[in-house]
């Protein structure tokens, strides 16, 4: 983090003391302009006054690494914060730098010094307006709460996403994961029938351990299929499934304009694509019947009909 460094046209720089002027102007803009269609107007004057007490900062600032996102002459232009617990303290940006990528890249920071730090997972409590960002870029809500500003209890998420993996795609020996594939799809003779044409992609735990893989292949006119997903069944509940989805998600927009997924009439993994923004789409009936040589079971149901869901990328 020392000196400045470039990512894309912006810059990032460690902060200090002496900028707690522009720390503060920056927080009460942007609480008062862009949190105020989630907020009333008394929640968010109570929320900036957060930051009027220079002592406040000066404690944070001794807690957390705060770091700054800098425009191309070196303007503090939004700025976040990483402790080594892994909790993201902080990620504010600036009213006049909305969606051109300055939260992105702010928190790729974060989570690259969580990682550096050797956090397990990633903590933040974040507002209402911040949310959607969050959970596209792969968090979960563990809950929802009361969070006391300075006068007023307000409404937020604790959120959280794994920490320290890493997703590399997979050119050669792709069935040396053969194992993780069959998690996803128990026949191999059907992942044949995909596995080379696809493009894959294994998800490594900071031990280098798999943990999750994914093969995705293009079905022309701007679709892209996500034909196995699975994680091994030590690291579930630890959002690895959702977060390879939103690193597709991330990875091929621009290229295709939907991800699709076929699955098992099963309450539990219709549940999952649902809870990562898809959309039901169509039924093959029978699918599993006529593919396959042996009886799909998934929660003591006996699949045959493949649904398929939807999602714009």
């Amino acid at each position: 983090m020392a000196g400045e460094k470039k990512v894309h046209e912006y810059g990032i720089r460690r902060l200090a003391e002496s900028d707690i002027p522009h720390l503060r102007e920056l927080f009460r803009s942007t609480v008062l302009c862009v949190n105020s269609k989630d907020y009333t107007d008394e929640e968010c004057k109570d929320w900036a006054s957060c930051g009027d007490s220079t002592e406040h900062w000066k404690n944070l600032l001794s807690k957390n690494d705060f770091f700054a996102a800098l425009d191309g002459v070196g303007n503090i232009i939004g700025f976040s914060s990483m402790n080594a617990e892994g909790h993201l303290h902080s990620l504010f940006v600036h009213k006049d730098w909305q969606r051109k990528g300055v939260g992105a890249l702010l928190l790729s920071e974060a989570e690259r010094m969580a990682t550096a730090y050797g956090a397990e997972k990633i903590t933040s409590e974040v507002s209402i307006t911040a949310r959607p960002f969050f959970e596209r870029r792969g968090y979960r809500t563990v809950k929802e709460q009361k969070a006391k500003a300075n006068r007023m209890y307000l409404t937020n998420y604790v959120m959280e996403k794994p920490c320290g993996i890493r997703i590399l795609p997979v050119k050669d020996d792709k069935k040396r994961y053969m194992d993780l594939l069959l998690v996803g799809d128990e026949q191999e003779s059907m992942i044949d029938r995909y596995l080379e044409r696809g493009e894959m992609y294994v998800m490594s735990d900071m031990s280098g351990t798999p943990a999750a893989v994914a093969v995705v292949t293009d079905e022309g006119d701007g679709v892209l299929e996500l034909k196995n997903i699975a994680v091994d069944p030590r690291f579930h509940r630890k959002g690895y499934g959702r977060e390879m989805i939103e690193y597709l998600c991330r990875h091929y927009r621009g290229r295709f304009r939907v991800l699709t997924a076929g699955t098992g009439d099963s309450r539990k993994t219709m549940s999952f694509y649902m809870n990562c923004g898809f959309t039901w789409s169509h039924t093959v009936e029978d699918f599993f019947v006529k593919n396959y040589d042996h009886p799909i079971i998934e929660e003591g149901k006996v699949l045959k009909d493949m649904v398929y869901f939807r999602r714009n990328i």
